[in-house]
């Protein structure tokens, strides 16, 4: 029985393409933080953004509109879909916390995607907003979709084996 998912048996992966749609997903939910954690902080003190956005809230509606746009606004869960529609400022700290773990999947999916080399040790946390993964975000995402290759099927399951020890 999986401790993670309380299921039986190991778990289907998903293919490369779902994987990537996922990973996309992943780096939309670290850009809502932070945006989430920038609205969050008095105006003097917010850090420029290279991001080509007017305002943080302008910011807020793109990234829906683009992740609609490209057809990854159904791959969310029902709970990211609320978070990600929420008003800046509305998230409570636990939603933060959450979506920090996203970033953590994040840079597994990066690695499993080949993408990332490796993987911090899995008593690391990842930085947030230091993404090692380079995303079309705010780009057409039909290439980077279509060009996914995911790691050999064994080198992913001893990857898990491993983490798994940790839970």
């Amino acid at each position: 029985r999986n401790r993670r998912t309380g299921a039986d048996g190991p778990k289907k992966p998903m293919d490369s393409q779902a994987a990537a749609r996922r990973l996309l997903c992943q780096g939309a939910l670290g850009l809502r933080l932070e945006l989430e954690t920038q609205a969050s902080q008095p105006t003097k003190k917010r850090p420029k953004t290279n991001r080509k956005l007017w305002d943080l809230e302008h910011g807020r509606a793109s990234l829906n509109q683009w992740l609609k746009q490209e057809g990854l606004w159904d791959r969310l869960s029902n709970g990211e879909k609320k978070l990600l529609n929420a008003p800046l400022g509305a998230w409570e700290e636990e939603d933060v916390i959450d979506v920090s773990w996203h970033e953590e999947a994040l840079e597994v999916l990066g690695w499993a995607l080949q993408k990332v080399d490796d993987v911090l040790p899995y008593d690391d946390e990842v930085d947030r907003g230091k993404n090692p993964v380079h995303l079309p975000l705010f780009e057409a995402t039909s290439g980077f979709i279509a060009c996914a290759a995911l790691r050999p099927l064994v080198e992913i399951t001893h990857a898990r084996d491993l983490a798994e020890l940790w839970l």
